[in-house]
């Protein structure tokens, strides 16, 4: 019987491929996860920017446009992201969609969407008139 003291070429090649298929499947999850993840932050942003919607006085029929800070009304933020809200402009468009009359009281159910360069969002709103 002769003794083994070392891994043959094979052995060698197998352990090879083995780390190279793990490495490569360990890289392709970390792209996927950092595109995700720049993908969720868009979002998030755009959620944030559409929730300055409610503390707006701006509704109404037709489109116009404005700046974030203008929807801001009243919101005390610090002077960095002040100039941020600033400079996003946006426009809004308001759709009334139904009216419904419920005890002598009407409500409105319209759309409002904000649109920019790098999203759009829209929003159902009711108004009571």
């Amino acid at each position: 019987m002769v003794c083994r003291k070392a891994f043959t070429l094979i052995e060698v090649m197998v352990a090879v491929m083995i780390v190279s298929v793990v490495v490569s499947a360990m890289i392709a999850l970390r792209g996927n996860s950092s595109n995700l993840l720049m993908h969720i932050q868009k979002n998030a942003k755009t959620i944030q920017y559409a929730s300055f919607l409610p503390w707006s006085k701006e509704s109404g029929p037709g489109v116009f446009a404005t700046n974030l800070y203008r929807l801001s009304n009243g919101v005390e933020m610090d002077d960095g992201l002040r100039r941020q809200l600033k400079a996003i402009l946006i426009k809004i468009q308001y759709k009334n969609e139904h009216d419904y009359d419920i005890n002598n009281t009407t409500f409105e159910v319209g759309k409002t969407t904000l649109k920019n360069k790098n999203f759009q969002i829209s929003l159902q709103r009711i108004i009571q008139k």
